[in-house]
């Protein structure tokens, strides 16, 4: 499975940065695409091609301009998107923006490259025995490293000399396999996004023997198959298929055309990072593909890059497009990535081909910023045999998201063929529908959706649709339908209540009847989830709509805050509403991310000179716990350097403790907003050790599987960097950062800081991305603080109750707080609404009188009821 840090931060100020970048220029005017949307039918191919012409005559002069402006053009598009691709000083980023005719600029994404018992388990000898469905006439683009068209499995001489030979030519045609229809090789053999990010496009899209992962996903998708012997298998395809012997068992469409779009060089083992998807897709879209396959990921990413909206732009031209889910693990929410998540496009997890559980690798949703439901669907993606680059007819196993979803893609082929007119949503929608949640052991809709069934795929007539969502490209809206019904994220203090809308529509030439019922997941909160009619008739070519109301209350959602750090307190009100009838079944996941909401406030109040407290009352049912912490900074809203992704600083404060007789520091760290996984970006403070105003140490969140295993987890863990070799070393403690937060405590052992006597600088900062390429945010200046002399001193977290009053009551050391200029107290009440309402702050009253400490309120007797007349 690809992966990256990179997670698209359109509005990052890049002059800022130093040396040359590479970046997507979007340019003013329609794709073909979005036009196509526009006109309500497919353009014929005379109008595309007239389409593409004009806005190349549109872009001709903002090109030279850009070269004038010293932006070097390395890559134009005109279908998915208008934009064109440059390289460029960062110096003159700022001048490219202002060109007449730009619409935005961002840095490119990068992502990083990572069959025969997982097509049976899908069913796909039924559907060809049955339905003769495999994939004839239907055009697959495997976006990806390549591919070795040379293999036997795609009809190719099976020989390594005929590789070589092929992988040499200038005109590779004519060492194409039988099935093998083209493509094109955006890279170049050298290409590398960080190390050599300048692509060299040709006409030979061959896969490299040092990768072999488009290769792989190429055969699982679509591969002939090679027989014991050695020969490329021919067929029959049928029931009795997988009952042969096979070097590498056929893909799921074996007679689709297959066409490669190599987005991954030669020039690092496993392909290194590209930054080319956007180009891919827009290729595949250009030359009327009907089906996109993306093996690709860009880990935790924060949404709306240009990779997720040329992709959903794609969707919305007619094109199926899949992609794996992101092989950052399941562990916590949040972790799928781009383009997987975006809308219109199946993303697709990955289970264990033999027991049929979800794999452990395989990312989990929902989607970051709205909390979308994601993934789609489920397929085998653990020990998947497949075709092996410059193998001849050998084959290789592979794990990942990155071989489930040539699966699924396989199957979009099959369902193509099988629906003839449908639209690519429609046959998204019959992929999605008839997955089968029973069939995958401990079903959860945030890891993934059920098990991709292919003869459900193929003979489905009736579909489903959840969520509608807009496609704005541009400033251009069009209305792209998803597959899942999302109630997004609430914070709920009493009782939540919410209606979506779900539609099904019949394909079929005949009337049909369901009943339909909501089935809770295991991992789903307290939930009541009712349809407001129990069976509902869909006409022949029509539609109908049926509404599913959720409610859920605040009493049934537990606290967000854990005790052991880390994001291990996520909650969701889960299931699938499933509809039965006659020979249909289908299912619709559903979700809503619920966070129980407390309303503490506070007050605080001297009971000596040197005992102070925080008086707080709670509005709400919900009960809460308080930290206390010194508040030593503070930092407008609105000064992030890009996209808030939840990291636009507002608090920052500290505090002493002991844990287990172990010295311990906490940092704390507000936000104006909430942020979904802090582990998605960079979170902590820059110290000051010499008290010289630049930083010496970082003591930051950082994605623990992305330190100790080199991909990443959503775990965030707390590690200390020394700022001047770039080197760091993991604390053995995990951030404190339940999932949509807006709170970051950092708890560091004294013992893994800096030798000081004490005093030290400590400022602010925050950067969205793991990568170091996300929005950033840091307070102006250094704050003062000394680690041995803590100005206010808490013994204890304090618990509010429910509608209820407490104190949290600290030591003050006035010398101490007078001479580190300390701001004030900052409690922290993580459960109260995510962002600034989540700490308390305010100036320590040191010189007012004592005050008694509030009583709680007297109840409030009953309303008088009037008895009837």
């Amino acid at each position: 499975m690809a992966e990256s840090g990179a997670s698209g931060a359109a509005t990052v100020d890049l002059s800022s940065r130093e040396g040359t970048l590479s970046v997507i220029v979007e340019l003013e005017g329609d794709p073909v695409a979005v036009q196509q949307v526009k006109a309500g039918s497919e353009l014929s191919s005379t109008q595309k091609e007239s389409a593409r012409a004009e806005i190349q005559d549109a872009q001709d002069p903002v090109i030279a301009k850009i070269e004038a402006a010293g932006g070097a053009v390395t890559g134009r598009m005109q279908s998915a998107i208008n934009a064109v691709t440059v390289r460029v000083d960062a110096s003159k980023i700022n001048a490219i923006r202002e060109i007449e005719g730009v619409k935005g600029l961002e840095e490119l994404a990068e992502v990083n490259a990572q069959n025969t018992v997982g097509v049976p388990k899908i069913g796909a000898p039924e559907a060809w025995q049955a339905h003769g469905a495999t994939g004839k006439g239907v055009k697959v683009a495997i976006i990806d490293s390549g591919v070795d068209y040379t293999h036997a499995t795609f009809g190719g001489a099976g020989t390594a000399e005929a590789y070589n030979q092929a992988a040499a030519a200038a005109d590779p045609s004519s060492f194409y396999g039988a099935r093998f229809k083209g493509g094109i090789d955006l890279a170049g053999d050298a290409y590398e996004a960080r190390s050599n990010p300048n692509p060299k496009p040709d006409n030979n899209p061959i896969d490299c023997t040092n990768n072999g992962h488009g290769t792989h996903v190429a055969g699982t998708a679509v591969g002939g198959g090679v027989t014991a012997d050695g020969k490329s298998y021919a067929g029959p395809y049928d029931s009795s298929t997988p009952k042969q012997s096979f070097k590498v068992g056929p893909g799921v469409a074996p007679e689709a055309e297959i066409y490669a779009v190599k987005v991954f060089g030669c020039a690092v083992d496993g392909g290194g990072s590209t930054g080319l998807v956007p180009q891919g897709i827009d290729w595949a879209v250009a030359n009327d593909m009907d089906v996109i396959n993306l093996s690709i990921s860009a880990a935790l990413a924060g949404g709306g890059d240009i990779q997720e909206r040329a992709a959903s732009n794609a969707v919305a031209a007619g094109v199926v497009v899949v992609a794996g889910a992101g092989n950052f693990g399941n562990e916590t929410p949040y972790t799928n990535g781009s383009p997987g998540f975006a809308d219109g496009v199946l993303s697709v997890g990955a289970i264990d081909a033999k027991t049929g559980e979800y794999t452990t690798f395989t990312s989990s949703g929902p989607r970051s910023g709205d909390s979308a439901l994601r993934s789609s669907v489920t397929a085998p993606g653990l020990g998947v045999i497949s075709a092996k680059a410059g193998g001849g007819t050998d084959s290789v196993k592979m794990d990942g998201t990155s071989m489930a979803s040539p699966h699924v893609a396989g199957v979009a082929a099959l369902a193509v063929q099988a629906h003839q007119g449908w639209s690519a949503q429609e046959i998204a929608a019959a992929i999605a529908g008839s997955a089968d949640p029973e069939k995958v052991p401990g079903y959860k809709t945030t890891t993934g959706g059920g098990l991709v069934d292919v003869p459900g795929a193929v003979k489905s007539s009736v579909i489903a649709f959840g969520d509608s969502s807009e496609v704005d490209y541009n400033g251009k809206k069009s209305v792209v339908r998803n597959t899942s019904l999302s109630f997004g994220f609430k914070e709920i203090a009493d009782t939540h209540t919410d209606t979506r809308s779900l539609t099904l529509v019949n394909k079929g030439d005949a009337a049909v009847t369901l009943s339909g019922k909501a089935i809770a997941s295991a991992a789903s909160v307290k939930a009541d989830v009712t349809l407001d009619q129990p069976s509902v008739t869909i006409p022949a070519g029509g539609s109908a709509e049926v509404k599913v109301t959720m409610t859920v209350k605040a009493s049934d959602i537990p606290s967000s805050v854990g005790d052991k750090g880390g994001i291990e307190r996520f909650h969701e009100a889960s299931g699938t509403i499933r509809f039965e009838g006659g020979a249909e079944a289908i299912s619709v996941p559903y979700l809503l991310v619920p966070r129980a909401e407390s309303k503490v406030s506070g007050v605080g109040a001297m009971d000596s000179a040197t005992v102070g407290r925080v008086d707080m009352t709670n509005a709400s049912a919900v009960p809460a716990e308080a930290l206390l912490f010194n508040w030593v900074q503070t930092d407008p809203q609105g000064d992030v350097n890009g996209r808030d992704v939840g990291n636009d600083l507002a608090n920052v404060g500290f505090n002493r403790f002991d844990n287990n007789g172990k010295p311990m520091v906490g940092f704390a760290l507000n936000m104006h907003s909430r942020f979904n996984n802090i582990a998605a970006g960079l979170v902590g403070v820059e110290l000051d050790v010499d008290l010289d105003g630049k930083a010496d140490y970082v003591a930051m969140s950082y994605d623990h599987g992305r330190g100790t295993r080199n991909y990443f987890d959503g775990v965030p863990a707390v590690v200390v960097i020394d700022a001047k070799t770039n080197r760091g070393q993991f604390t053995g403690t995990l951030a404190m950062a339940p999932s949509d937060s807006g709170t970051v405590i950092l708890p560091v052992p004294m013992d893994k800081l800096p030798k000081t006597n004490g005093k030290i600088g400590i400022r602010g900062i925050t950067n969205s991305g793991q990568a170091g390429r996300g929005s950033v945010d840091s307070v102006d200046s250094f704050a003062t603080i000394d680690l041995n002399a803590a100005p206010l001193q808490a013994s204890a977290p304090v618990s509010i109750p429910g509608n209820g009053i407490a104190s949290l009551a600290f030591n003050v050391n006035q010398d101490a707080y007078a001479d580190q200029k300390t701001l004030g107290y900052m409690a922290v009440v993580l459960d109260n609404v995510a962002g600034t309402s989540e700490v308390l702050v305010d100036k320590v009253p040191l010189d007012a009188a004592p005050t008694p400490r509030p009583t709680s309120p007297a109840p409030v007797p009953p309303s008088p009821t009037a008895a009837p007349t």
